[in-house]
């Protein structure tokens, strides 16, 4: 499952191609991908074949059933007009199920009228549900194979970028987020249901002499949700779980009270510095007329724990903080980030502005991948799977991309679109009443949910790859001394399109398969059994053995306009 809001171009894909369809319950399937125009195509003529197959399996139970009727030595010479329409409409359950109604009626006080018509009836239905569902069976999804020259994955050694490098990935990088971003605000119930975040929960109060307010309120969200193989498009792991949980609370211990200051002459414009343990570089939220602009939104900073010094790759630190100090508002929020002071005169009537001392958002994040009882981190990952499910070049890209909680990549790249408070800022003002830490967080996390399912597809997206002209950049997909050359099995993902359809390779064949068998299996009974009695009710042969007894019959209309057969 891919949210996007762009198609797949269809040179990212390969149709005509066998590869295995990553079912989440029913595991990897070996299908086949064709266009959805030909699907169509393909979908009438298995309707076609499996109503066949229903009627030939019907016609032989039918002829079953008349042989055993007519070999009964109670029911020698019991042919009637009944038994002829069965025979003779034998291959169409409808006209068997009419006829019988017809010549059958004045018989409905017996016992059997009922259950014979029933089983007509079933026959004839069965016929219609059959060209129905098992067509639609063979359709597995809106899929196909990545082409593996569309993978783009920068990398390289990073000390030897360039500032260029780094703003070029930087730039590249942007596309995934920004879409993700995007999908999150347009996102159906189906995927918000997904992801869980809490509401927030009080875990005490905090004396905040930076705002002079005693009773600051601390406060907890947690949060978390589960991406599977299937979500990811993975051939051959569909049973591959990814189970994020995560916490933060607010932290006012971040903030150093003796570094942050008000401009000068100044007092109502705080300067607000932070620092991280795990962040060296201090991070400083300025006033929003620090720079003499005329207006200025909220913004967000995004820090987080070196991976490379944790034991455990999987459980990652990481926080935020805000830049809200000094904004105004038309409404008085008590939120941690948004608390404002008593209302102030302005212009436009009275206005809330923004405290200093607004804490840092401290979170926790546990990354384990899973699969049939085996828990490990994304760059172990194939330490826990079967051989050959996983390739080194695909696990490459996972642990690229998914090594760091992509919540944190995800809010950098996003800009001031990162803070759901900052979309309704207009000049310097916005209502902190309707702003939260819960309401910025929530869609943070949908969106981080959104493109980590969207990770492998988006790998086929970056069109503009070829202008960063850097050397010290190479495609991860590829050879690291040959670009020309993909790396083994790189493609092992499927991506999703509209325009593509999965089906079932073993329904493509059996169906056929089956169709066939039933002719043969009827034909044979017919032609080589005792069952090839049953044809002396065809009209052919009865037109024949009239004529043997009684001549040459002749059919003529008389005077009354009624048909006549003369013997």
């Amino acid at each position: 499952m891919v949210v996007s809001t762009i198609q797949q171009p269809p040179s990212t894909y390969l149709t005509w191609t066998k590869f295995k369809y990553p079912h989440p319950d029913l595991g990897p399937i070996t299908a086949f991908a064709v266009p959805t125009p030909t699907y169509k195509y393909i979908q009438n003529g298995y309707a076609l074949m499996s109503t066949i197959m229903v009627v030939n399996l019907w016609a032989i139970v039918m002829v079953c059933g008349i042989y055993k009727q007519l070999t009964t030595p109670r029911a020698a010479n019991k042919v009637n007009g009944m038994t002829m329409t069965l025979w003779n409409t034998r291959d169409a359950p409808r006209q068997s199920a009419i006829g019988a109604i017809l010549y059958a009626r004045k018989k409905w006080n017996k016992w059997w009228y009922y259950p014979f018509i029933l089983i007509l009836a079933g026959a004839w239905i069965a016929s219609l549900a059959a060209g129905i569902f098992l067509p639609s069976s063979i359709f597995l999804g809106n899929a196909a194979p990545v082409n593996p020259l569309s993978i783009y994955v920068p990398t390289g050694n990073f000390s030897d970028w360039t500032m260029q490098d780094t703003y070029s990935i930087w730039a590249l990088e942007g596309g995934p987020y920004l879409r993700a971003t995007a999908a999150a605000l347009v996102a159906s119930d189906e995927v918000r249901a997904k992801v869980k975040v809490s509401l927030p929960v009080l875990e005490g109060t905090w004396n905040n002499t930076r705002s002079g307010v005693p009773d600051e309120s601390i406060q907890r969200i947690d949060y978390g949700y589960n991406v599977t193989g299937t979500d990811l498009g993975l051939q051959n792991l569909p049973q591959l779980v990814l189970t994020v949980a995560g916490s933060c609370v607010t932290d006012y211990t971040w903030l150093n009270v003796e570094e942050s200051k008000t401009l000068p002459g100044d007092p109502n414009n705080p300067v607000e510095v932070y620092h991280q343990d795990y962040y060296q570089s201090p991070w400083q939220s300025d006033p929003m007329w620090a720079d003499g602009a005329s207006s200025s939104v909220q913004e967000a900073a995004f820090c987080f724990q070196d991976p490379t010094l944790v034991d455990n790759r999987g459980n990652i630190s990481w926080g935020v903080v805000i830049s809200s100090v000094d904004h105004f508002s038309v409404t008085p929020s008590k939120d941690p980030w948004y608390r404002t002071s008593d209302s102030v005169a302005s212009p436009d009537g009275n206005v809330f502005r923004i405290l200093p001392g607004r804490p840092a958002l401290s979170c926790w994040q546990n990354d384990v991948w899973s699969y049939k009882g085996q828990s490990t981190d994304v760059t172990n990952l194939q330490s826990i799977l079967p051989p050959d499910t996983l390739s080194n070049a695909t696990a490459d890209i996972l642990a690229r991309y998914l090594g760091l909680p992509a919540v944190v990549n995800l809010g950098p790249h996003i800009g001031t679109s990162a803070l759901q408070s900052a979309q309704g800022t207009i000049s310097g003002v916005f209502d902190a009443g309707a702003s939260s830490i819960y309401k910025d967080l929530s869609p943070l996390i949908l969106g981080a949910y959104i493109a980590t399912i969207n990770t492998l597809a988006d790998t086929t997206l970056y069109f503009d790859h070829n202008s960063t002209n850097s050397s010290s950049i190479r495609n991860l997909a590829r050879e690291e001394d040959d670009d020309s050359i993909t790396r083994p099995d790189v493609g092992q993902f499927i991506v999703f399109s509209e325009h593509v359809a999965s089906l079932s390779l073993t329904l493509i064949i059996l169906i056929p398969f089956l169709t066939l068998g039933s002719w043969l299996l009827m034909y044979a009974l017919l032609e080589f059994t005792p069952l090839k009695l049953t044809k002396a009710m065809e009209p052919t042969e009865l037109l024949r053995a009239v004529k043997g007894q009684f001549g040459e019959p002749t059919l003529y209309i008389d005077h009354d306009g009624k048909e006549k057969w003369k013997l």
